[in-house]
């Protein structure tokens, strides 16, 4: 059943009591925010750190599905759950409260599409050899998200870090929907000043 609720009725014949029963649909709940992340540009390979492993971030959606739970296969399709991005719209603020409306890597505009699923974050003309970063769902267990950095990301003056907030959408195996989004922040790298080495002169060199 989907919608909010079906109602069916009794033919209603000479001699006969008319029966209605009413089924009330399930559908999914969001009561929470996805878990927050945070990656580090330190750890790209042009980066202080070089640590792979900070540069995904993986989080739960707290999608609790309902009795429509059926998930035959990992993708959308026909009486089968999915979680998805709502849109393309992605929300980015600095750690000091600000907006940042136009976001650069490098000093290129970075843009936002959705392909095969995933959403991207990317410079110039085509997304794929361009990406700066990706961002994958999974409709397994309560749902998930995986964030990976693969590039830089140009932050304001005064700022350390970059929120972002995405939106998504859990549907049930009959259509029902529910909405909520998710942040990964992801933190400045910054240059790393070394002791120089020490070297000494004479006075008895000087002519």
């Amino acid at each position: 059943v989907s919608g909010g609720g079906d109602t069916v009725a009794a033919l209603n014949v000479a001699g006969v009591t008319e029966i209605t029963i009413s089924f009330n649909d399930d559908g999914p709940v969001i009561n929470a925010a996805g878990d927050a992340g945070t990656v580090y540009e330190a750890d790209l390979p042009s980066g202080t750190v070089q640590d792979a492993s900070g540069l995904t971030a993986t989080g739960h959606l707290h999608i609790e599905w309902g009795a429509d739970n059926a998930n035959p296969t990992s993708g959308a399709g026909a009486h089968d759950r999915s979680v998805a991005f709502t849109n393309n719209s992605v929300t980015v603020m600095g750690d000091d409260g600000s907006t940042v409306s136009h976001l650069t890597s490098n000093g290129q505009t970075v843009h936002y599409m959705l392909s095969g699923g995933e959403l991207i974050g990317y410079t110039g003309s085509s997304a794929h050899p361009n990406q700066v970063f990706t961002v994958s769902l999974n409709d397994g267990g309560d749902g998930s998200y995986t964030f990976t950095l693969k590039g830089t990301l140009d932050d304001p003056k005064a700022v350390d870090g970059l929120t972002f907030t995405f939106n998504y959408t859990a549907t049930d195996s009959d259509g029902d929907t529910s909405s909520n989004t998710f942040a990964v922040t992801v933190k400045d790298d910054h240059p790393i000043a070394g002791i120089g080495t020490g070297a000494s002169v004479e006075e008895a060199h000087l002519l």
